[in-house]
């Protein structure tokens, strides 16, 4: 798939080009998805309340866990610890 100006693929809207030949998403525009997978981690846009919240989940075995979440008004909920300062 290549595609230049404003291309939409499976849901991912991208106004720069698009080369999945290579496994790649060029753009000098925007590329819009309200979820992205990363394996076993997955970043999603979650549009089913009155506002949008982000979301970032892991799963493992089968289980998706919901480990940050941040709403417009800037709450911020964390699943476990933080550390200031610390190495990751």
């Amino acid at each position: 798939i290549i595609g230049t100006g404003t291309s939409t693929v499976n849901g991912i809207t991208s106004t720069g080009n698009i080369d999945a030949g290579s496994n790649t998403i060029q753009t000098t525009g925007s590329v819009e998805a309200r979820t992205v997978d990363l394996g076993d981690w997955t970043i999603t846009e979650d549009q089913t309340g009155a506002s949008p919240i982000l979301k970032i989940a892991y799963t493992t075995g089968g289980t998706t866990t919901n480990m940050f979440s941040l709403d417009t008004t800037g709450n911020l909920i964390i699943k476990g610890n933080i550390t200031a300062f610390g190495t990751p």
